[in-house]
């Protein structure tokens, strides 16, 4: 499940501009970790929306094949189409896919250094479930 997340991420979040991609990011540690310490309702949602993600390439550029099989241009296609789609179940899922890729791209050092700001420090793995 974790390499498909991975791709999928991959595919709405490329590099652009001399701005890294979320393929560039070391997603794999990212995704283990957020895997274990996420709620079961979030790892969830993020299983169900990647697997609706990957299955609807034929609602958005009217292919029959799952997002693996097509060329990247179709990709690209498919991930802007899902994410302005009018299919309210398609938009939500592909955001929620964005939402996770962002969190993994936004702690990446080298994206940082390009907004200038400094990297986040080590996870002091202290998390506690609320009060």
């Amino acid at each position: 499940m974790l390499a498909l997340i991975r791709f999928s991420m991959r595919t709405l979040f490329p590099a652009h501009a001399g701005m890294p991609g979320v393929g560039e990011c070391d997603l794999k540690p990212f995704l283990e970790q957020f895997w274990r310490e996420a709620a079961p309702v979030m790892k969830l949602g993020l299983a169900l929306s990647t697997i609706l993600y990957i299955l609807t390439p034929i609602f958005t550029v009217y292919i029959p094949l799952p997002l693996f099989l097509l060329p990247r241009g179709l990709r690209d296609k498919h991930a802007d189409r899902a994410s302005t789609s009018g299919i309210y179940l398609l938009r939500s899922a592909t955001l929620l896919v964005t939402m996770v890729a962002g969190l993994a791209w936004g702690a990446n050092a080298q994206v940082r250094r390009r907004f200038a700001l400094e990297p986040l420090s080590p996870d002091p793995g202290t998390w506690r479930e609320g009060p």
